[in-house]
């Protein structure tokens, strides 16, 4: 059973669209984070997508995949273009 799921993407915003959608969706029985290739600030591109579709973003923080994976990942989900 999965219980901690993590998105990545190059630039965070992606990962955080999932996450945020996760936590929508009510799936509190997963532990979910997301993570860039890079830390950084909140998007606000993300920000104002998701303020579109009324999803909060309260929960969302951005974190370097290397912090993100010392933690215990059962699914690790990754977006990455070339």
């Amino acid at each position: 059973m999965i219980k901690n799921l993590m998105f990545v993407c190059q630039d965070r915003t992606y990962s955080q669209i999932a996450e945020a959608w996760m936590y929508y969706l009510g799936n509190d029985s997963i532990s979910i984070t997301s993570s860039g290739l890079s830390a950084g600030q909140i998007s606000q591109y993300f920000i104002n997508v998701m303020d579109e579709v009324s999803v909060s973003v309260d929960k969302s923080s951005t974190k370097e995949v290397r912090d993100g994976i010392r933690d215990r990942v059962d699914l690790l989900l990754m977006r990455y273009t070339v």
